[in-house]
């Protein structure tokens, strides 16, 4: 745990069975990351049987450019099998994203569920560049939370189990493939959603509100569309 971001650069975190936990939070200069990697920083849980899960909570400083969670270079990876992985990353400051990354890997290669919720007061949840998510061979649920989502360059988002986007916040309004609303994806950045999940569902399932505009929308595999109402 610390104050002003929780790992800088080339570290590496194994754990075979044991849970690994990062907690970081930004101070108050500008770009107080509350955890940052680069450097080829790894987070990895490595054993199958032993499952350790992931845990990563970031929040970011109270200046300016503050994100929870930086990762900053393609060679880093938060990686596990079947351990759960679980990202927060909020961010409080005047333009401060919740999750940002410019590269590396966010992966389940086995049963293991990954989970990243964004939050950010006055910049964009979640924002991934270049960045995978998930693997081909990962069974496990991926859950992107969050009432923003940006997808760019080289991203994307594979897996075999099931895909849930879904805003943070209840009433939230989604855009798809040009449609208006807040939570966005354009035609480009559904590309980004590789085919092989055995479903995906975008929208609110628990509370089922926030007006959807759905237009030119193409998806390789089963789509659910929680919302209301759905303008197509």
């Amino acid at each position: 745990e610390g104050t002003g971001g929780g790992i800088a650069r080339t570290t590496l975190i194994d754990s075979r069975s044991g849970a690994i936990q990062v907690t970081g939070e930004g101070g108050t200069p500008a770009s107080s990351h509350g955890v940052f990697l680069s450097g080829s920083s790894d987070i990895t849980s490595s054993d199958a049987v032993g499952a350790a899960t992931i845990t990563i909570m970031g929040t970011g400083g109270s200046g300016s450019a503050g994100a929870g969670m930086v990762v900053n270079d393609a060679g880093s990876t938060i990686s596990s099998i079947t351990g759960a992985i679980d990202i927060t990353a909020v961010g409080v400051g005047a333009s401060d994203s919740g999750l940002l990354t410019t590269g590396g890997t966010i992966e389940s290669t086995g049963a293991a569920m990954v989970t990243i919720t964004g939050s950010a007061a006055n910049g964009d949840s979640l924002t991934f560049a270049n960045t995978e998510i998930g693997d081909s061979s990962g069974t496990g649920t991926i859950t992107l939370t969050g009432d923003e989502l940006v997808l760019s360059g080289t991203t994307v988002i594979d897996g075999q189990g099931q895909l849930i986007i879904e805003p943070l916040v209840a009433g939230t309004t989604i855009g798809l493939g040009g449609g208006a609303g807040t939570l966005n994806l354009d035609d480009t950045e559904l590309g980004f959603l590789s085919d092989g999940f055995t479903a995906i569902t975008i929208g609110d399932a628990t509370d089922g509100s926030g007006a959807i505009e759905v237009d030119s929308s193409t998806f390789s595999d089963d789509v659910t569309i929680i919302g209301g109402p759905i303008t197509v």
